[in-house]
């Protein structure tokens, strides 16, 4: 059982570096997709692997990690792109620590994970503020599902940390305004 929370819904056409060429390259042939930035809590079951894209060899699915998340807490954050014109999934990423995004200009946007790169060119100036501000908030979300209280962290009332945030509130630190991230 698992449930899912979105943090931005946007129209862009999906891209891959190609670090022969040195260019941007629309993935899975390209066209207008559908990208959604989520976050997926899933109930613990210890029989269920996850990976980070269903695609297999041969498919244009492009995913950012192959591996199962690490999360103990069985939660996962995603960027998901499906192609308008015929539904197809041309990228399933889950985000990681160690991602790295940037905002080259206010209609592409690109990330690192590992060492895959993908980038985002979006119809508007407002779906591109849109992705990024989901972008952000995710960020937020794995900072504090990955950042357990140290000892002297602990909270006064001595209960347990809280695992999840509110995501309805937008997020604090002085990160906002920086035109690069990375999550450490």
């Amino acid at each position: 059982m698992y449930s899912c929370d979105s943090y931005a819904r946007v129209r862009a056409v999906v891209m891959t570096r190609d670090d022969s060429s040195g260019g941007w390259l629309p993935l899975g042939g390209g066209g207008l997709s559908c990208v959604t930035v989520y976050k997926v809590s899933r109930a613990e079951d210890n029989n269920s692997t996850h990976s980070g894209g269903s695609g297999g060899s041969g498919s244009n699915l492009s995913p950012c990690s192959s591996s199962p998340s690490p999360s103990p807490t069985a939660v996962e954050f995603h960027i998901r792109g499906e192609r308008l014109k015929d539904k197809l999934v041309v990228l399933e990423c889950v985000l990681q620590r160690d991602l790295i995004y940037n905002k080259v200009n206010p209609i592409f946007h690109h990330w690192r994970i590992n060492d895959k790169k993908f980038g985002l060119t979006f119809q508007s100036p407002a779906d591109a503020r849109a992705f990024d501000r989901g972008i952000r908030r995710a960020i937020e979300d794995i900072k504090q599902v990955y950042s357990p209280f140290g000892e002297e962290d602990t909270p006064e009332d001595g209960l347990p940390p809280r695992k999840c945030s509110t995501s309805n509130l937008a997020p604090s630190g002085s990160f906002l305004d920086a035109d690069s991230l990375l999550v450490a």
